[in-house]
Formats: C-alpha cells, sequence, structure tokens
C-alpha cells in the first residue's frame, strides 16, 4: 500500500465520496469532516470492506492553502466475500477499481481543490 494512491483501493463507485470529503474540507476551513457515506475498499483478495471514514487537514497559515489531508478510517463490517482479505484472488478476478489515468485525472482534480487560497481565518487541526 506505501507508495501508491488511495484510489488504488477504493471500490470505483466510491471515490466521488473522497472528492466531496475533500470539498468539505476545504469549505470548512480545515475543520474535522465526517463522511455521511461509507466507503468500500476493495481486499488483496477482491472482497469489499466497508468503512467510516474521518477527515482532517493541515492549512499552511503562510500560503492559506490546505497541504496535508489525513484521513482515519473505521472498519465497520465483516468482508463482503471471501473472508480471507489476503488471500490469492480467484482465476479470472478483475478488480473493481479504477484504471490509472482515471486515478491520475482523480488525483489532479485533488491536488486543485487543495490548492486553493482560504480567505478570512483558518482552523488547521489533524485527527
Amino acid at each position: 500500500m506505501i507508495g501508491r494512491s488511495l484510489f488504488c483501493f477504493v471500490y470505483a463507485p466510491d471515490v466521488h465520496i473522497i472528492r466531496q470529503a475533500h470539498i468539505d474540507l476545504h469549505a470548512g476551513k480545515g475543520r474535522i469532516v465526517r463522511s455521511t457515506a461509507s466507503i468500500r475498499f476493495v481486499a488483496f483478495n477482491g472482497a469489499l470492506i466497508r468503512a467510516e471514514t474521518e477527515w482532517s487537514a493541515y492549512v499552511n497559515p503562510w500560503t492559506r492553502k490546505m497541504e496535508l489531508v489525513c484521513a482515519r478510517h473505521k472498519l465497520v463490517d465483516a468482508p463482503v466475500g471471501d473472508a480471507n482479505v489476503l488471500g490469492v484472488p480467484a482465476d479470472g478476478f478483475v478488480s473493481p477499481v479504477l484504471p490509472q489515468p482515471m486515478i491520475r485525472m482523480l488525483e489532479e482534480d485533488l491536488r486543485q481543490i487543495m490548492a486553493k487560497v482560504y480567505s478570512g481565518p483558518v482552523i488547521s487541526r489533524l485527527i
């Protein structure tokens, strides 16, 4: 998982939740945001794991831009599918995550959201 995008592990229909969390963080000027919907992650074997997520951001007081986003995921259900999440995927398994070009596009979109300059006072608190 280290060195890979979060989007490589998120179930494709749920990526909009991550984008909305970044927008809410920017609108809340760094205040903690709790996702209204659960995010489903795809385990190594292809099982789906549902998690509730809490987001926070660090806003640089000099540049007034969001520099770091931190998320805390809490698993809320047992895996949907094979419970051995570290097991080998079944033959012919196609991962339900986004293709790399779309991941790069979404990452750039999040960078643009984070690069917006805040106006007014900023509250920055990490989880």
